[in-house]
């Protein structure tokens, strides 16, 4: 939901803030001009070409500030491509200069006009004529329907239960997989995972083997510098002392001069520090030829490995654990193929009774959608207007959905 816009030095505008409230607003006006430039200075934030002309005269720069309402699970499933921070207020900034390029901003981060596209693609139903079209996409329709059942929870139940039937199912087709085809993969995955294990990978052990690399391959720069520490220090430290010394006889005429004791005290102890860490830094650093050679064969054996399987280094140790579940449950299924179809039955009336029950929602929300819709269109002058909205099921003979012996097409949407 759009909460608020600001807009400064567009166009004709000097500064504006328009704030809008919850549910259905409307901006009326008679000519279009200023209707006109707010849609403008939406387009613009969303992502649009922004061209140096909407710049107010006399200012060197336009900018724009849009401020959204969303659901985290909206976020989830539409913006996963944007990695910069997401709440549930997101903030689009745009800067357009007279002079060099435009600025984008995303909940403070700095992006680029085709992240702040995608995202604005998400957040904007409709704006200007047709030109955002995502209300008018089918596929949309029934989150808007959600969004006003306000169905969260029957959605969540039927999630859990189609998940469930999926998963024994799944369960069913493997164990009546042909042996043949079910041998050559148990084979093969068996092979990947002896391949990794015997690679023996470790959580970050490419990031901690690569900073060693570096270390050892500058490792007689760094001794030296090391050392240039070791041989300043004491007479630093031999200067700072004295410093405190004649500042303790000052502080006997000037008590401002006690004032600098505690800070050069302090730079005196942390001189000391440095000196400790850079002798023990000097020992433990020295050219190994032979434990940086060990370490560019590791390296390379891990990435060999990761470019083989076409994976990170943390993906190739999910994708081992993933190999070894799926062997320890080929090894423990037992071929109860009868046990496992009294199980999925019992799934699917679990998964049909939720989908019946949100369908049933969504219809009741249907009509109530519609009749608010309407009223909302005659008070605005048009007293004719129809709006209806319908939820239909479609029926199919292998559906997942059963109700009143008639099966209906049904995943984890309902």
């Amino acid at each position: 939901m759009l909460k608020q816009i600001k807009i400064k030095n567009f166009a004709i505008v000097d500064e504006i803030t328009v704030q809008f409230g919850t549910g259905f607003n409307v901006i009326t006006g008679e000519t279009g001009v200023g209707k006109s430039l707010l849609v403008d200075a939406l387009n613009v934030v969303l992502g649009d070409r922004a061209y140096r002309d909407v710049i107010r005269e006399g200012s060197e720069f336009a900018w724009v500030e849009a401020e959204f309402l969303v659901s985290s699970d909206q976020i989830k499933r539409n913006l996963q491509d944007w990695d910069g921070p997401l709440t549930g207020l997101i903030t689009l900034t745009r800067e357009i200069r007279s002079q060099g390029a435009s600025k984008v901003w995303i909940n403070g981060v700095p992006a680029t006009v085709q992240q702040l596209k995608t995202v604005g693609d998400v957040l904007v139903d409709l704006h200007g004529q047709h030109e955002h079209q995502f209300l008018l996409n089918e596929d949309h329709h029934i989150d808007f329907l959600d969004a006003f059942a306000e169905t969260e929870a029957e959605q969540e139940v039927v999630r859990t239960t189609f998940k469930n039937l999926q998963m024994l199912e799944n369960r069913l087709r493997t164990i009546e997989m042909d042996q043949t085809q079910f041998r050559e993969k148990f084979q093969l995955f068996q092979f990947q995972l002896k391949e990794i294990d015997e690679v023996e990978p470790v959580t970050d052990e490419l990031e901690n083997l690569d900073q060693e690399r570096r270390v050892l391959e500058n490792a007689q720069r760094l001794n030296e510098l090391a050392s240039e520490i070791n041989e300043l220090t004491p007479t630093i430290t031999g200067r700072v002392g004295k410093i405190l010394q004649f500042l303790a006889e000052l502080g006997e005429f000037d008590k401002e001069a006690d004032g600098y004791l505690p800070e050069i005290e302090a730079a005196s102890v942390s001189l000391n520090a440095v000196a400790e860490w850079a002798e023990i830094f000097q020992q433990k650093t020295q050219a190994d030829p032979e434990r940086l050679e060990l370490i560019h064969q590791r390296i390379t054996r891990l990435r060999h490995l990761c470019q083989k399987y076409n994976r990170s280094l943390a993906e190739v140790l999910s994708y081992r654990e993933e190999l070894k579940f799926w062997l320890r449950q080929a090894s423990e299924t037992q071929p109860d193929k009868d046990g496992l179809r009294r199980q999925i039955v019992d799934a699917r009336v679990a998964f049909s009774k939720s989908a019946e029950k949100l369908s049933q929602k969504r219809t009741l929300a249907a009509q109530e959608l519609s009749r608010q819709i309407i009223e909302k269109l005659q008070r605005l002058g048009i007293p004719h207007a129809q709006f209806d909205v319908r939820v239909t099921q479609d029926e199919q003979a292998d559906g997942a959905v059963e109700i009143q012996h008639k099966q209906f097409v049904g995943d984890h949407s309902g």
